[in-house]
């Protein structure tokens, strides 16, 4: 599962300073990935550059993660519509690399 480290730290934060946040289990999970859909961003953001093939029967998580509706709605009362997505949240960490 993903999340991206902006959105950890919003939920920090909204666990600190938020009154209604007590005794709660804050559950931080944007999406599932696989590193196919990794590579598929980079593939998206980069469409000139060859990447390695898709890896063959790469499953999917199949886990069942708690409800996260309480974290959605702590981002959003900070001005978030929801969690990061996986592809904005890899541009942005590539860009930071300078690439």
């Amino acid at each position: 599962w993903f999340v991206d480290v902006q959105d950890v730290a919003r939920l920090h934060v909204a666990a600190l300073f938020n009154s209604t946040v007590k005794s709660q289990r804050l559950f931080a999970d944007a999406s599932a990935y696989t590193w196919n859909s990794i590579l598929n961003v980079y593939r998206s953001i980069y469409p000139d550059k060859n990447f390695h093939e898709d890896i063959p029967d790469e499953g999917n998580d199949l886990s069942v993660i708690p409800s996260r509706e309480r974290s959605v709605e702590l981002l959003k009362a900070f001005g978030r519509e929801g969690f990061i997505p996986l592809e904005a949240s890899v541009k942005s960490s590539l860009e930071s690399f300078g690439l």
